[in-house]
């Protein structure tokens, strides 16, 4: 069987063009096919972290969907490097870079920053950085899968004006609040203020917890009524076992 193999950048200009289809895109955003997505990725930034590296050019033309489940793997580790720290918790710094004109497109880059639409203000400045300027990308990220674009030129002055820090769409607050809530933290402009990959898997971003209750009481419920199944299944044996009883002391 061939390995069907997307990068997250094919799924979603798929999942724009369908949601244009509708009166309202904002309704063809799957939030649990998002978070599925987004938690696979935070794993494995996790796991990169964790190996004191730093990924360095995460964006969706470099995250790949494998197979039918499209199971999220991470690749062009060619900016990678490692998260070597001085007594200030920092690397070196980069040389300076201009911030380009993001409506000409995200194909600008330049040696050890990665791509401008996604890098961290601290990258494009040049001045010193560490694993968190993964995270304000993840940040980029996270609001790219919950706001569908019909147009690249829309898409180009969306992420524009998320990265100066506007006000996020109502439409996206109203209905993603919590997700609206680490988009803001992990584009924060002082990386301190962005909370790690490790951080977001424990946080309640995936733990609600009246989703956690919820979810354990349909266990629970589910037991019960497999519970009884087995109860009544075993009464029916012992009936059965109690008639051919009686029967044979008749004969």
């Amino acid at each position: 069987m061939q390995l069907c193999q997307r990068s997250l950048r094919d799924w979603l200009v798929s999942r724009n063009a369908q949601a244009a289809l509708l009166h309202d895109p904002f309704g063809g955003v799957s939030e649990d096919d998002n978070m599925r997505l987004f938690q696979q990725i935070l794993q494995g930034v996790n796991y990169i972290h964790s190996q004191g590296l730093m990924h360095r050019d995460l964006k969706p033309p470099n995250i790949f969907l494998m197979g039918e489940d499209e199971h999220v793997c991470i690749g062009d580790f060619g900016l990678a490097r490692e998260d070597l720290r001085d007594t200030h918790g920092s690397s070196p710094p980069l040389t300076p870079l201009e911030m380009p004109d993001v409506m000409a497109g995200e194909t600008t880059h330049t040696s050890g920053v990665g791509t401008c639409t996604y890098a961290s203000p601290e990258q494009l400045k040049g001045t010193t950085y560490n694993s968190k300027s993964d995270m304000y990308s993840m940040g980029v990220i996270l609001f790219e899968l919950f706001h569908p674009f019909g147009t690249e030129m829309e898409r180009a002055k969306s992420i524009q004006d998320f990265r100066e820090g506007r006000v996020l769409p109502q439409v996206l607050v109203e209905r993603w609040p919590r997700q609206c809530d680490f988009m803001q933290l992990l584009t924060s402009d002082e990386p301190k203020y962005r909370p790690s990959a490790k951080d977001i898997l424990k946080s309640d971003l995936f733990h609600d917890k009246d989703k956690v209750i919820a979810n354990l009481k349909a266990m629970v419920d589910k037991q019960s009524r497999e519970m009884a199944e087995l109860r009544r299944q075993l009464k029916e044996r012992e009936d059965m076992l109690l008639q051919l009883r009686r029967d044979r002391s008749t004969h």
